[in-house]
């Protein structure tokens, strides 16, 4: 759209109102809603944002790999972190080996440093439920449409970010640093 946007929110306002007479009040609201959303998109398409960034993910942490990427997508006031994870069991891992995990959950934990010395402090945390039964018989699940939205502004300070799965007993990070 090419309009100012100064006046959209006019427009829609005079749009709103004209469909609040009608006698359907429940589509008026959800047009109104949807018209509103659609001037926020377009009035947040006009800041600048940064281009997509790719993170590769290749590692091992106890009886699991990783592979695949997460894309950081930048959507003016806020990020969305795009996963597509392959996890795959590792049964003769040489620490804390397994014969079959469930995960149950994926988190996105953002995290300050604080002092030297010291545990970093957990700024942010989104976690994403999961259903995957990994065992001898089916030793690879693929984490496919997973996305978390997290404010700009929630991560003002944050000095690494990473992605963790667990079984709600274990967790098993993902060592690459999202930030």
């Amino acid at each position: 759209m090419d309009q100012d946007p100064a006046v959209m929110p006019a427009q829609v306002l005079e749009a709103c109102s004209a469909t609040s007479r009608t006698t359907n009040r429940a589509r008026g609201t959800i047009a109104c809603a949807l018209a509103w959303m659609a001037v926020a998109g377009c009035v947040g398409a006009r800041a600048t944002r940064e281009p997509d960034r790719v993170t590769q993910i290749a590692s091992e942490n106890g009886a699991l790999a990783f592979k695949g990427t997460v894309t950081r997508v930048d959507w003016g006031w806020q990020y969305a972190y795009r996963v597509s994870l392959t996890v795959t069991l590792l049964p003769d891992a040489p620490t804390h080996p397994v014969q079959s995990i469930d995960l149950t959950a994926c988190t996105l934990n953002a995290m300050q440093s604080v002092a030297k010395g010291r545990p970093d402090d957990l700024q942010y945390r989104r976690t994403l439920l999961l259903d995957e039964h990994l065992s001898h018989r089916r030793a690879t699940a693929r984490l496919r449409h997973l996305q978390f939205t997290v404010r700009k502004s929630a991560l003002v300070g944050v000095t690494t970010m990473g992605l963790a799965l667990t079984d709600g007993k274990t967790t098993w990070p993902v060592r690459e640093d999202l930030h």
